[in-house]
């Protein structure tokens, strides 16, 4: 796991730079499509983008991205995890930078439409969208 998490670490500490960015990026792609195989590995990697503070605007922005481009990779499969994004991506919210809020929205439209674009049951869709909001609206009071 620590192998792990150090790879992760290398490559989220490339969105320190304009530079290095787009690497960033691919990797972060990579990471998730090859080596987030099992539940232990997705909670290391949510809690290393949680860890991350003291960013420039730029970087929260993409770290923000990070959680769309996750739900474009796991689909449904992120559902257990929504919850822990959610209060993630709340807690930074408060950041009173419309680039940032612009971040936000894109990443959780990316997880509102990749989560449940494969659920067939409307119960199943029901479920995901009240915990969505009950999440927002908890958080942000």
């Amino acid at each position: 796991m620590h192998e792990f998490r150090t790879l992760l670490l290398g490559a989220l500490s490339k969105f320190n730079n304009i530079h290095t960015l787009k690497n960033a990026i691919e990797e972060i792609r990579e990471i998730m499509t090859e080596h987030i195989t099992n539940q232990e590995r997705m909670n290391t990697f949510l809690g290393c983008l949680a860890e991350q503070n003291d960013m420039k605007n730029t970087q929260k922005k993409e770290y923000i991205r990070v959680y769309g481009l996750a739900a474009e990779i796991f689909e449904e499969s992120l559902i257990p995890f929504i919850p822990k994004i959610l209060s993630q991506i709340t807690k930074r919210l408060k950041d009173g930078n419309q680039e940032v809020h612009l971040a936000y929205a894109e990443a959780l439209g990316s997880i509102v439409h990749n989560v449940i674009s494969n659920l067939s049951e409307y119960e199943d869709i029901d479920n995901v969208m009240d915990m969505i909001f009950t999440m927002i609206f908890t958080n942000l009071n």
